[in-house]
């Protein structure tokens, strides 16, 4: 993944060459306006990242649960897929 940053006119010029390329290989733009950021340009597939991202981040009980995972891997307190599975499938959702 790699970083330009173009001036609003030649990411005008370039808009078409500009979203293949951040479609295909994840390139994103930096859109400048007198020299200072004002924009950037990245794939759908980058943006809807983002924002599933930020929604996991606002959920306070999923962001405790995932520290609460972390902890235990660093701790050694590993389970097997089947008995993950079985509990889940127990339980059920809590949503």
């Amino acid at each position: 993944m790699s970083t330009i940053t173009l001036s609003i006119t030649e990411t005008r010029n370039n808009l078409l060459d500009l979203i293949r390329r951040a479609k295909n290989i994840l390139e994103r733009v930096i859109i400048t306006k007198n020299g200072k950021p004002e924009a950037v340009l990245v794939s759908y597939e980058e943006y809807e990242s983002w924002l599933e991202t930020i929604e996991i981040t606002r959920d306070a009980q999923l962001m405790k649960d995932i520290n609460k995972a972390r902890a235990d891997i660093k701790a050694g307190r590993l389970y097997p897929y089947a008995d993950v599975i079985r509990h889940l499938k127990k339980s059920g959702p809590k949503r």
